[in-house]
């Protein structure tokens, strides 16, 4: 917007802050100083953002930041609201070593090392923490889940891999009721 001549004024419509609170900030943080953020100085700036925010260390800090860029790298190749819309699959279920299941496995980590993180704040910051960064992974993964695991249902019923096929579906209504528990 900047470089397109947008430099009067920027204008934006916050709803419900805290979950976004950090695009917020970055936002507000880019527009206060175009050039205090560049792509070699974000990871610093989500460093400091955590830090500041949820009173960590700086290794605690560093950590976060690295695990909050694996989840959005992860997490918006195929976002996970958009998913189950058009015929095909976003992720391969039975190709390229069954891709959509190691996307799970790395949400997975990546919502165990945060778990990890917010089990070690004080309460003071366990609330934010988990409006912040925690629901969102969890949602993301529940989602993914829920999709994935309602595909690979319907693959093994067109298969009659009969077996599998309970299975498949009481994973997908697990991962549905978590994220009917999150709301």
């Amino acid at each position: 917007s900047y470089n397109a001549g947008s430099n009067d004024m920027w204008i934006l419509n916050v709803g419900d802050l805290k979950p976004a609170e950090f695009s917020t900030n970055f936002f507000l943080d880019l527009a206060w100083d175009e050039d205090s953020i560049t792509k070699d100085t974000l990871e610093d700036w989500m460093q400091k953002f955590f830090k500041e925010t949820f009173a960590l260390s700086d290794k605690d800090a560093e950590s976060l930041s690295a695990l909050h860029s694996s989840f959005l790298q992860t997490a918006y190749a195929y976002r996970a609201e958009f998913q189950g819309y058009n015929e095909g699959n976003e992720y391969a279920i039975n190709a390229f070593g069954d891709e959509a299941q190691r996307v799970i496995d790395k949400m997975e980590k990546i919502l165990a090392d945060a778990t990890a993180i917010y089990d070690s704040l004080d309460a003071a910051h366990k609330d934010a923490f988990f409006e912040i960064v925690l629901y969102r992974i969890r949602a993301t993964l529940f989602t993914l889940e829920k999709n994935i695991y309602a595909q690979k249902n319907a693959l093994a019923v067109a298969q009659g891999k009969f077996a599998s096929v309970n299975g498949y579906a009481a994973l997908a209504e697990e991962a549905y009721q978590n994220i009917l528990k999150d709301l």
